[in-house]
């Protein structure tokens, strides 16, 4: 079964619900001591998943302005 495209307002709860989750992993990043931040920034930008957004995040800029 194929599902229909996604509605804006389900676009709008998923993200919200992401934004939250992101405000909740800046609040444990926080509470980590100097040396465990350092080593989480390091595994963080050097995720593959994180390097792979970005390039998405280029491509639908992209997209976006060619329309």
């Amino acid at each position: 079964m194929i599902k229909s495209p996604i509605t804006l307002q389900e676009l709008k709860n998923i993200v919200e619900n992401h934004l939250s989750n992101e405000l909740d992993i800046m609040k444990m990043i926080f509470d980590l001591n100097n040396n465990d931040v350092e080593q989480f920034y390091e595994w963080y930008i050097n995720h593959p998943f994180r390097k792979g957004i970005g390039e998405v995040k280029q491509i639908v800029r992209q997209t976006g302005t060619n329309r």
